[in-house]
This record gives C-alpha cells, sequence and structure tokens, in this order.
C-alpha cells in the first residue's frame, strides 16, 4: 500500500533528523561540560560543594537526555513494527 510506503518513508526521515539533532547537541553539551569544569577549576574560592552541585547537576542533564532518547528511541521502534504488520498484510 502506497500510504504505508510513504509513512515509512516519513518516520524514517524523522528519525534520521532525530539523530542528527541529538547527536550534535549531545556534542555541544560534551563541549560545554568541559568548560565549566574547566572554569570550576580555575576559579578561586569556589566551595566544593558548589563545585559538587554543579557536576551532579550536569550528571542529571546527559541521563535526562539519554532517558529522553530511549524513549524516542523506543517509540521509532514502535512504529517500524506497527508498519512492518501493516505491509506484511498488504
Amino acid at each position: 500500500m502506497e500510504h504505508t510506503k510513504i509513512a515509512k518513508q516519513t518516520m524514517d526521515f524523522y528519525k534520521t533528523t532525530f539523530d542528527n539533532t541529538y547527536g550534535t547537541l549531545m556534542a555541544l553539551q560534551a563541549q560545554t561540560q568541559q568548560l565549566i569544569s574547566t572554569q570550576m577549576e580555575q576559579t578561586a574560592g569556589l566551595p566544593a560543594e558548589g563545585k559538587q552541585l554543579v557536576n551532579e547537576w550536569m550528571k542529571s542533564y546527559r541521563r535526562g537526555c539519554e532517558d529522553f532518547k530511549k524513549v524516542v528511541d523506543d517509540g521509532f521502534v514502535k512504529f517500524e513494527s506497527y508498519f512492518g504488520a501493516a505491509e506484511k498484510n498488504a
């Protein structure tokens, strides 16, 4: 069925776009994290608790991004299985 093929191509495009955007944002996040870490090391008078708080915040942000990616990837897998079954039945 033509509609199934179009929907699958559209979702493949969305998945590729999401993966590329996510990769770019994670690279930017890693660079920003490195910059912040370097800045904290060079800043005199910054309490250890403050450094620890910022480090925990960065770890939490990273985990949140990874969890988000997993949920989106799971959605793409469900979509692919749904349309894979639809193509077999057509």
